[in-house]
């Protein structure tokens, strides 16, 4: 019995060395292997929905645009749009991209003016998995299809205040 005991267990043994003594290569995936949902990067700029016209609540006018893209792994979003002026050291203009499903927002940062007194907007989201987007978050924003711009107090306050203007990609 001991026989049968000791032989299973150097056949074991050895077993373990053979196996991780072969070198296994790894299968080479070409770019024609794989379809365009298995691609972990996007280029938003391929999509139709790349663009963005802003509207004034109130007017229901254009006052902007907004384009979005997705290079190496890095969203961005430029915004150009031609608002009230304000009390800058009491307010500021802030741009939110919204996913409408499952709902969700984030902040895109705050507006300056550029010589010509328009204000803008150039952002780069979050690249990584720790940005606040949710679990499993790669930086990709693409399911963000609205726009919002608001008019925020200085006081401190993170969430969105008054809208001045929405727009929506691709639309």
């Amino acid at each position: 019995m001991w026989f049968v005991v000791g032989g299973l267990v150097l056949l074991f043994v050895v077993s373990m060395f053979v196996f991780r003594s072969k070198k296994y290569e790894k299968p080479i995936v070409t770019p024609e292997v794989l379809s365009a949902s298995d691609t972990a990067t996007k280029t938003i700029g391929e999509l139709t929905n790349s663009n963005a016209t802003l509207f004034g609540v109130s007017s229901k006018k254009s006052v902007g645009t907004a384009i979005r893209t997705l290079t190496t792994g890095i969203f961005h979003l430029s915004i150009s749009a031609n608002l009230p002026g304000i009390d800058r050291e009491s307010q500021f203009y802030q741009a939110w991209l919204i996913r409408p499903v499952p709902y969700h927002y984030v902040p895109a940062g705050e507006f300056v003016t550029n010589d010509l007194g328009t204000f803008v907007l150039d952002w780069n989201g979050l690249s990584d998995k720790s940005g606040g987007a949710g679990p499993g978050f790669a930086g990709d924003y693409s399911d963000y299809t609205n726009l919002v711009v608001t008019l925020q107090a200085r006081n401190g306050s993170p969430d969105p205040q008054t809208h001045i203007a929405e727009g929506a990609f691709g639309k």
